[in-house]
């Protein structure tokens, strides 16, 4: 079951990085699981249901785009007409998720609907990401263009494949309040088809890591020196997406990762407090905690265990932005 569940991964994320780095194999991924102490087996088990989830490879990324070019409920009844009126905007300010998607999309456009010539004027902006967690890069991005290039009376589409709820909820409030504030007339929306639940009041029921209780003595330590209380999570229940197999299988990742985390931050100590053991975050917690992961790259908002590099043996080799 062992190497079932190693080729089921190696399978599931054969495209990672592809032409990058090397092609994972049976021994890049037996080669990370043996940096655990203990329940490798049941860590690559439910490892393995979660990819199965969340990795994004390359042709469900093409899949989606193609949806979301003809998506009536986003553009329109006439998707032709919208697509020639709209500008697909490059203001990313750091990576290069934004300008793939751009290609993408105008590969899916011309599939769908020949060639397009740019709007003179166009009715509709464009925002595009793959997966949006914290949000942040999005509020400084629309925010600058909000109080810089944005002309009066333009319609904002911001539209990322998923989201998280708490950063979606947060950052519309903030690009909302600077349309407010510029004083121009602008329609915003941001739709995603893919909404992870994360909020802090809905711990018991999220789609990310969020641990129950321990009395692992490292995690004390390290739980003592955050200046929030943790909230841990309660009950069984494993998410609204069915990310994890059981909570039981959750339960095993949520403690290996964050133990692993904890190791990571003892072998790297010039870590940023923000690296945290379950993922990037700048709020007081253990982690940012996404299991999502793209062909492209692995998020640092996912756990420290997927991704940091020497001494520590990644899963997933990480580009930094």
């Amino acid at each position: 079951m062992r190497d079932q569940n190693i080729q089921t991964i190696v399978n599931l994320i054969a495209d990672y990085r592809r032409g990058e780095i090397a092609q994972p194999t049976h021994q890049h991924v037996e080669n990370w699981i043996r940096q655990f102490p203990d329940q490798q087996d049941e860590i690559l088990a439910e490892l393995a249901h979660v990819l199965g989830q969340t990795y994004l490879n390359e042709a469900n990324l093409r899949n989606i785009v193609g949806h979301f070019v003809t998506d009536a409920a986003i553009v329109g009844a006439s998707p032709r007409d919208f697509w020639l009126s709209a500008h697909l905007m490059d203001a990313q300010g750091g990576g290069t998720s934004q300008r793939h998607m751009v290609g993408l999309v105008r590969e899916a456009i011309a599939a769908n609907f020949g060639a397009l010539p740019e709007p003179a004027v166009p009715q509709t902006y464009i925002y595009l990401d793959d997966i949006s967690y914290s949000g942040s890069r999005v509020r400084q991005d629309i925010v600058r263009w909000v109080n810089g290039a944005a002309p009066d009376g333009a319609r904002l589409l911001v539209f990322t494949i998923g989201t998280h709820r708490y950063g979606h909820w947060s950052v519309s409030r903030k690009i909302t309040e600077a349309i407010d504030t510029s004083g121009k007339s602008i329609r915003f929306q941001w739709p995603a088809y893919f909404m992870f639940e994360d909020r802090a009041y809905q711990t018991d029921s999220s789609d990310v890591l969020r641990p129950t209780e321990t009395v692992d003595a490292a995690v004390a330590v390290y739980v003592a020196q955050l200046s929030r209380p943790v909230i841990w999570r309660n009950g069984t229940n494993s998410g609204p997406f069915g990310v994890f197999s059981s909570n039981a299988g959750r339960s095993v990742l949520e403690q290996g990762f964050l133990r692993a985390g904890l190791e990571v931050r003892r072998l790297c100590p010039n870590l940023p407090p923000p690296h945290r053991p379950l993922g990037f975050t700048n709020l007081e917690m253990l982690g940012f905690g996404s299991t999502i992961v793209t062909y492209r790259n692995c998020p640092n908002n996912a756990p420290l265990a997927l991704w940091a590099a020497y001494p520590w043996y990644p899963l997933f080799p990480r580009r930094n932005n």
